[in-house]
Formats: structure tokens, C-alpha cells, sequence
């Protein structure tokens, strides 16, 4: 089962403005179990997106991205 919470964007890795509605983009972190990072074979328990804090919109994906800096990137590099 997943944890999932939403945190502030550090100040060094800018995010753009949610395409949806414009609302401000957050990080937030899904941790794994660690029988579930056994089962997939993860070298990591802990993921990161960018989540919108108005109306939601999130860039998990299947499982996350492996670092915040993904999340940003993948975020950031949309049509």
C-alpha cells in the first residue's frame, strides 16, 4: 500500500504552472512497502511527483519518478 503527501517545491528547482487550471505545483513522495519493493525488484521504497494544489492534476504515473528532480523534469517538459 502507498503513502502518499504533498511537499513544498525546494527553491532551487523551479516548477511550471499546472497546464490545466495555472494553480502552483507541489512535490509530493509515495512510499512503497518493503514487501512491495521486494516483489517488483525496486532498488528504492520512496518516489516523487509534481502534484497541482488546486485541482490535483499529478504526474505519478504507475509508481513515481526516482527522484525530485525527474518529477520536475517530466513535469516541466509537457506539450
Amino acid at each position: 500500500m502507498a503513502n502518499t503527501e504533498a511537499q513544498p517545491a525546494p527553491t532551487t528547482i523551479n516548477l511550471l504552472r499546472c497546464p490545466f487550471c495555472g494553480g502552483q505545483g507541489a512535490f509530493g513522495t509515495t512510499k512503497y512497502s518493503q514487501c512491495t519493493v521486494r516483489q517488483y525488484g525496486w532498488d528504492q521504497d520512496t518516489f516523487h511527483s509534481v502534484n497541482c494544489t488546486s485541482c490535483g492534476t499529478c504526474n505519478l504515473g504507475n509508481v513515481g519518478h526516482a527522484s525530485q528532480v525527474d518529477a520536475a523534469h517530466h513535469w516541466n517538459c509537457r506539450v
